[in-house]
């Protein structure tokens, strides 16, 4: 995830809903111009289904953006390279 605001100079990226295990490098919250971290994740069989982690980015204002995005940890067999679980 990354996020920048070249107005402000710098920016806090931090994140709410990361499932457990979940792991993001540098950790959060982390602040620069832009403000990146990456996301690793390997999902237990308890862990199975979809999951919202919700990404904010920060400014000197203090203005908010927030992201959400949604993993699909199914377990699913894909030998035929297509998302058939939707």
């Amino acid at each position: 995830m990354q996020a920048s605001d070249p107005d402000t100079g710098s920016v806090q990226l931090n994140a709410t809903g990361l499932p457990s295990g979940a792991l993001m490098t540098p950790g959060l919250p982390t602040s620069g111009e832009p403000a990146a971290s990456g996301f690793t994740w390997t999902p237990t069989q308890q862990q199975e289904g979809q999951h919202v982690v919700v990404f904010n980015a920060t400014d000197g204002c203090s203005s908010q953006t927030l992201c959400s995005i949604t993993i699909d940890g199914s377990d699913e067999v894909c030998d035929d390279g297509v998302d058939n679980d939707g």
